[in-house]
């Protein structure tokens, strides 16, 4: 069984969530949890960050499974979209 950990991070640091080993359903759980307080945090002027990794071991934060990093996205009428290099 795959196993799975969520992290939300504030723009100052703060680790508001960090999860162990969760599931992939608890992980994207926590993902739409965040998402409205990410896109607050956006609309605030912050640069949040939040991250769903597979993990392989409890310490494995190699392998990203989805992630949002707010010094990457732009917000636009209330939605996310991220930035063109």
């Amino acid at each position: 069984m795959e196993q799975f950990a969520f992290q939300y991070a504030a723009s100052d640091g703060r680790m508001l969530e960090d999860t162990g080993l969760i599931t992939e359903d608890e992980a994207l759980e926590l993902w739409r949890k965040y998402t409205p307080i990410f896109k607050d945090h956006m609309q605030m002027g912050g640069r949040p960050e939040m991250i769903i990794w597979r993990m392989q071991h409890e310490h494995d934060y190699t392998h990203e499974y989805k992630h949002w990093a707010g010094v990457d996205m732009l917000l636009v009428d209330g939605g996310l979209w991220e930035k063109v290099a």
